[in-house]
């Protein structure tokens, strides 16, 4: 029993700092297996569940609720996904073998986690992380310097035309939202439960002022994030707070109604203060950011190779942001040749021509574009494309080229020297709309409807089921029912509906009444426990137009918090008497 204890005690002090490194997840991996690399984050992770194992090997003893019989069912249905994925079997497993971690990490949770102090003591750790965190967009959007120290938790700064979109220490902004925005309600209730045991003025007021802090920080930062989709469920994280407090814990009604006029504060004054805000309202999706017209005064050219010459170009800014023509990443018009027989790339990155001046949405402007021709002979195509330096061409948000025949002689003289520029890979369309990639999936899961193609197989198959030859493999569906419906298909997709309903179940439980179990657990915790379960469901909620569990930070809360919840829920736990009977 010796053991078990400092087993216990080892464990859950992993946990914590497994708590206060998942939000810093370093983008270079500490250690490469083959093809598998294990991040900071996920050695601690398997560091616990090494542990865990030794502990359910030794007591022989396991904790069980519906919500284990739930998770059980969804470590079913992805190894039978895998086991029968039509395709791409290396990957299925790859994600399924890291998938499983999750899920361990549940067992884990629900196993250590099991008393009010010790869920208290991680989640403080994981709030006070996940605000450093938040507060490191505030430093990514005005302090340019923090780029290279911010590079270390991430490949990239994501621009979106002249504005930053933050993410903070998160690989992706909209990983970071979904961070924040389910960590909120979990926040608010760590700031509000000592107001509900102790029930005096000063621990009320400490308590609201702490609550409204986290809920504007956290709001701010989904807003520099640019995430809808957050934001909205931030919204309803708030709303669920309010109803759930009106109805069984009045003592926290005032906090839950701060914190909800903190966040409108904060949304109203971004509306009228920043133009991103304001931007993100009015566009479904980035493509709106890279849109233009080019007219070229003529059709058809002939010219010597490696000939230089001017055409005139007019070209109108039909986006919905500024064009700048100075700065770091100017918009500039450009070309690419093409072999005008196989359309295949000659030159990716013609000569820059840059604008005069600033053009705002709407304006056009007649351009002396300057043009090289490739270095030999024959028919090609000379395809005009807008581009934004260091961020992307237009025709990868989808924008349309123009392209020009062009008959190039063989020239006489020297080739022409060319300045050299700044190459941006031409790739197939960044990101297709949301309702393309659904109805690509769809289409895929009609071919195997029971097992799917295979976890996480949609990203690496969906191309040519939209036409492209050339896609980007870092895109799921955005949608967490239809990714599960396509690469685990009938089977993932039920094991995901029971988890849901298990989820409300446990919710329904804590707030009815005559119910013996979580009637003797206090009312404090009580409190905190219904608001890790708002947490939780905003995954569900924000899951109707994004998808997260790629991603070590989301999936690894996701489970950590599920592990919570059953960890206070769980009927055979010897424990259970003093979890539900103490605060502390």
């Amino acid at each position: 029993m010796q053991l078990a204890r400092y087993n216990q005690i080892l464990a859950t002090a992993l946990l914590i700092a497994l708590a206060a490194m998942l939000p810093f997840e370093l983008a270079r991996p500490l250690i490469l297996l083959g093809p598998f690399s294990i991040t900071n984050v996920e050695a601690i992770l398997y560091i616990v569940l090494a542990l865990w194992l030794s502990h359910v090997i030794f007591t022989r003893r396991l904790r069980w609720s519906g919500l284990h019989a739930a998770v059980i069912g969804c470590i079913l249905a992805i190894v039978l996904a895998a086991l029968f994925a039509p395709f791409e079997q290396t990957a299925a497993w790859k994600f399924t073998l890291r998938s499983l971690s999750g899920y361990a990490l549940f067992f884990a949770a629900a196993d250590f986690l099991n008393t009010p102090a010790r869920i208290r003591i991680v989640l403080t750790t994981l709030v006070i992380a996940t605000l450093l965190s938040a507060l490191a967009t505030f430093v990514e959007i005005s302090i340019p310097a923090s780029h290279p120290f911010l590079l270390l938790f991430k490949t990239r700064i994501f621009n979106v035309g002249e504005y930053t979109r933050a993410g903070g220490t998160f690989e992706y902004p909209n990983t970071a939202a979904m961070f924040w925005e389910a960590m909120l309600p979990v926040a608010i209730g760590l700031a509000s439960w000592r107001s509900i045991e102790k029930a005096d003025t000063r621990s009320s007021m400490r308590g609201m002022l702490l609550a409204a802090t986290a809920t504007a920080i956290f709001t701010q930062a989904i807003l520099l994030s640019a995430s809808r989709a957050a934001l909205v469920g931030v919204g309803l994280a708030l709303l669920a707070s309010l109803l759930i407090s009106w109805r069984v814990m009045p003592e926290v009604r005032r906090a839950v109604i701060i914190c909800i006029v903190s966040a409108l504060i904060v949304l109203i004054g971004n509306v009228i203060a920043s133009p991103l805000t304001a931007l993100r309202f009015q566009s479904e999706s980035n493509d709106s950011w890279f849109r233009g017209e080019i007219k070229p005064a003529i059709q058809a050219i002939q010219l010597d190779s490696s000939a230089r010459m001017t055409l005139t170009v007019v070209v109108r800014n039909t986006s919905i942001v500024m064009w700048r023509a100075t700065g770091t990443q100017p918009v500039s018009l450009s070309y690419h040749w093409l072999d005008a027989l196989t359309r295949k790339s000659i030159v990716r990155d013609g000569v820059r021509t840059v604008l005069p001046h600033d053009l705002a949405p709407g304006a056009e402007i007649s351009l002396q574009a300057g043009i090289v021709a490739p270095d030999k002979a024959g028919q090609f195509i000379l395809q005009w494309d807008l581009l934004q330096e260091h961020i992307a061409w237009f025709s990868q948000y989808g924008n349309p080229t123009i392209d020009v025949t062009a008959q190039v002689r063989s020239g006489l003289g020297p080739p022409i020297a060319v300045t050299p520029t700044q190459s941006i890979e031409v790739t197939a369309r960044i990101e297709p709309s949301r309702r393309e990639l659904w109805m690509a999936a769809i289409q895929m899961w009609q071919a195997h409807p029971i097992f799917g193609i295979g976890p996480d197989n949609f990203r690496h198959t969906y191309g040519p089921h939209l036409g492209l030859t050339e896609f980007n493999s870092a895109i799921h569906t955005n949608n967490w029912y239809i990714e599960t419906l396509t690469n685990a298909g009938l089977v993932g997709a039920f094991a995901l509906a029971m988890l849901l309903l298990a989820l409300l179940r446990t919710l329904w439980r804590i707030l009815s009444k005559p119910n013996v179990d979580f009637d003797r657990l206090a009312r404090p915790n009580r409190w905190l426990l219904l608001c890790v379960l708002i947490g939780l469901l905003t995954y569900f909620a924000h899951g109707l137009l994004d998808y997260f569990f790629e991603f070590t930070p989301t999936y690894g809360l996701f489970w950590l918090l599920m592990g919570i919840v059953a960890g206070l829920s769980a009927k055979s736990s010897e424990a259970k008497e003093a979890a539900f009977a103490h605060p502390t």
